[in-house]
């Protein structure tokens, strides 16, 4: 078995995404294996192979993070498409902060990458508070979230806790929206 067959199947039996990323760059640069013959290999899209090696340029501390558990290989993914290690360890240090999901993650990166969000008459913080504080008034666990672009606006409620917490949450919210909802006219809108 030559060198080369021997790493392609070391990438093959390796679990541990960094490690496979080190190994499919070795195949690349040492041997000239495509991409896309060690796609066909792991039995996996181009891409995802791409996203694999983006891997190896994240900094250390993003790394460390996925391997203390405080991030997942989604989380590694979507730092990896970004061009510096100062805007991956920013993200990375908001994603501990906030307690960011991979998608929303995803949608972070997409504003940043190409200026979505950065344009006027967006909403002021007096209405963050506000929202905030009708939201901790039925319970004060609840968290919202205020994401708002130049193509959409999305305002993401999160309690957690089992469903009779959560579907008294939403009676609640629901109850204190009726009366709001019932006064309005067409004229309103």
């Amino acid at each position: 078995m030559s060198d080369q067959e021997v790493l392609l199947k070391k990438i093959t039996g390796e679990v541990d995404p960094i490690e496979k990323a080190r190994l499919i760059q070795e195949a690349v640069l040492k041997y000239n294996v495509p991409k896309a013959k060690i796609a066909d290999l792991l039995r996996v899209s181009r891409p995802y192979v791409s996203s694999l090696l983006r891997l190896l340029r994240l900094p250390e501390l993003v790394i460390d993070g996925y391997y203390s558990g405080v991030i997942t290989l989604s989380h590694l993914f979507v730092i990896g498409r970004l061009g510096d290690h100062d805007s991956m360890i920013s993200l990375y240090e908001e994603i501990l902060t906030n307690n960011v999901s991979s998608v929303d993650v995803d949608n972070l990166i997409r504003q940043r990458k190409h200026s979505v969000g950065s344009y006027p008459d967006r909403t002021d913080e007096k209405v963050k508070k506000a929202l905030e504080e009708f939201f901790h008034a039925i319970d004060a666990e609840a968290s919202i979230t205020l994401i708002q672009t130049r193509i959409k606006g999305k305002l993401i409620v999160e309690l957690r806790g089992d469903t009779q917490r959560t579907t008294h949450f939403f009676k609640t919210v629901g109850h204190l929206l009726r009366p709001s909802l019932d006064s309005l006219t067409d004229t309103d809108w």
